[in-house]
């Protein structure tokens, strides 16, 4: 499933999500930024450094689906960023079924 992901208003880039783990109702992968990422790299990174992961503790993370439905992840959505590194990975959890079947 294609989804955009947001910080607040801002489209920080794109991901092509796939089921990580059906039964907890969580979906991920690789982020394609755009050049507003740039804009929130180093705080993401930082909580990457900081705890693992950058989560909605620290960032209003938004991902929209590729109808411009909203997907609501009651369990969360992070990215993880580790300083230097080209990979950027989302991961989403409580997911509703509905949006598991889409990343089939």
């Amino acid at each position: 499933m294609k989804a955009r992901l947001f910080i607040d208003e801002d489209h920080i880039g794109d991901v092509d999500l796939r089921i990580i783990d059906e039964s907890m109702g969580g979906i991920g992968g690789e982020l394609q930024p755009n050049h507003r990422y740039g804009n929130y790299v180093h705080r993401i990174t930082a909580c990457y450094e900081e705890k693992g992961i950058a989560n909605i503790l620290d960032f209003n993370f938004v991902l929209m689906g590729d109808t411009d439905v909203r997907i609501v992840a009651v369990g969360g959505i992070g990215i993880t960023h580790a300083a230097g590194s080209t990979e950027i990975y989302v991961e989403a959890a409580g997911v509703t079924v509905d949006v598991i079947k889409k990343c089939r």
